[in-house]
């Protein structure tokens, strides 16, 4: 074990002056994080279909990226620049999509992201990349939560709806994370190997929880077009339930 430790830490390198093979996990893992957005945003888009995602998910995936893109900044990192930024773009389509055809109400999506962005353009601003860094993380660790908490509350309930939750964006996911995982112990960067780590359980998570028995209620009048989800102090999310697209 003492061994592999050293043997760990005699491959470590800066972020701005690492070997190439190193970059390239970094891209390829950013290549799956940016194309993990795209199942997502074509069932919104071009299918429609929405039953089963979290609306809280979808900001915080949105503010996942650009938190990570202002730390790539403050590290100088450019694959985290490049494939983060990309990423970002992705992850806006789904939220505009959601917004779209679901229309959840405004108080369930706008303040959060609003907030989200005042926090992280502050804490770049006047705090440096370690607390932007520890920030992304927590942004990162939370995105999942909502989306598995709904799952759980529908499975439960027997009103599970999965149409809209699209499964290749979170094996994609996960294999983002695994590239992640690796990038960090050869960079020394504790910040995105803990982040990595959480993230691909998370994904993992999903993907049981939207497994082969998951699908269409049975009774489908029973599920409510938005769910009310109740916060800790008092707020309340809106997200999507089994409402099928207007015409």
């Amino acid at each position: 074990m003492i061994g592999w430790e050293m043997s760990l830490a005699l491959v470590r390198y800066s972020p701005g002056a690492s070997p190439w093979w190193v970059n390239g996990l970094g891209a390829i893992a950013g290549g799956l994080g940016v194309a993990s957005q795209w199942p997502q945003v074509w069932r919104l888009w071009r299918r429609r279909q929405y039953a089963g995602l979290s609306t809280l998910s979808c900001v915080l995936n949105l503010l996942t990226p650009l938190g990570w893109t202002a730390y790539g900044i403050a590290r100088h990192s450019g694959v985290q620049i490049v494939t983060n930024g990309t990423a970002a773009v992705g992850a806006a389509g789904i939220v505009a999509g959601l917004v779209l055809h679901a229309r959840p109400r405004l108080s369930a999506w706008l303040p959060a992201l609003v907030a989200g962005l005042l926090v992280l353009a502050a804490t770049g601003l006047f705090a440096g990349s370690g607390p932007l860094g520890w920030l992304a993380s927590a942004v990162t660790l939370s995105m999942a939560l909502p989306q598995v908490a709904l799952l759980i509350r529908d499975r439960r309930r027997r009103q599970l709806d999965v149409r809209g939750v699209s499964r290749y964006r979170w094996v994609l996911s996960a294999l983002c994370n695994v590239f992640w995982f690796v990038y960090s112990i050869f960079v020394a960067d504790g910040t995105i190997g803990f982040t990595s780590g959480v993230m691909l359980v998370s994904s993992v998570a999903v993907l049981v929880l939207c497994g082969p028995r998951a699908g269409r209620p049975a009774d489908p009048e029973s599920v409510p077009r938005t769910v009310d989800v109740p916060l800790i102090g008092g707020a309340v999310i809106d997200t999507p339930g089994d409402a099928e697209p207007a015409a």
